[in-house]
């Protein structure tokens, strides 16, 4: 029940899910090569819209959080180094975090793994399925 919201005005992203979905979530990243379907918001309110996939491929370098050209899309590629590095700040969060709790990937200089072009990305739980 993974979900990315979207707003358009911003640029602001937000991925929302379960403890099980962060760890699933972490377990395919590993694979260096992916897809995740996404469930749809049909009021995502106070965002604009919803996206239908997360997308994941390993290439050089660091990790890039994108958006694909139509929009629908969340794209993560870098290396698969960076890769286990985004997959246990996922996994972390799912064992480790308390349900109120919320986690912001966004590149500074100098940032271990994301790279400057990567949109900030905020880490929640959905309400009903964080425990």
């Amino acid at each position: 029940m993974l979900q990315v919201l979207c707003d358009d005005e911003t640029g602001e992203l937000e991925i929302s899910g379960s403890r099980s979905d962060y760890l699933d979530l972490g377990s395919l990243l590993r694979n260096e090569q992916g897809e995740f379907t996404l469930h749809s918001v049909d009021f995502p309110f106070p965002y604009s819209r919803s996206l239908s996939t997360i997308g994941f491929s390993s290439k050089p370098g660091k990790i890039s959080i994108t958006l694909s050209g139509d929009g629908q899309r969340l794209e993560i590629c870098g290396d698969s180094g960076y890769l286990d590095l985004l997959a246990e700040e996922f996994e972390e969060f799912a064992s480790e975090s308390d349900v109120s709790d919320h986690l912001h990937l966004e590149y500074f200089a100098g940032h271990t793994f994301l790279a400057a072009k990567s949109k900030p990305l905020v880490v929640a739980f959905l309400r009903d399925t964080a425990r």
